[in-house]
């Protein structure tokens, strides 16, 4: 990252990308407790299992033990990511 981004401290994006492989192996996520995950997240990530075990049974609902505290803004803007490969940023 450009030394002018700054870096949120946060576990999330970590959780997001662990989320999917632990539900395949049926194995329960914990998140160093240096880490914060937003509590809205964690709260979501529970339906979001929900939904990923409705479409793929294979996949089973996991724990995740986390430290939550809310999420702060390091960046103005806005960012979205899509699968082909580009990346859109919108500055505030």
């Amino acid at each position: 990252m450009p030394k002018s981004c700054a870096v949120s401290r946060a576990a999330d994006p970590f959780l997001a990308a662990a989320l999917l492989p632990a539900m395949a192996k049926d194995d329960p996520l914990e998140v160093d407790r240096s880490l914060p995950v937003s509590p809205r997240f964690l709260t979501h990530a529970e339906t979001l299992q929900e939904i990923y075990h409705c479409w793929n049974p294979v996949l089973k609902k996991i724990s995740i033990r986390a430290r939550t505290a809310p999420s702060e803004t390091v960046n103005a803007g806005t960012c979205s990511f899509f699968s082909g490969g580009w990346t859109v940023c919108t500055p505030s």
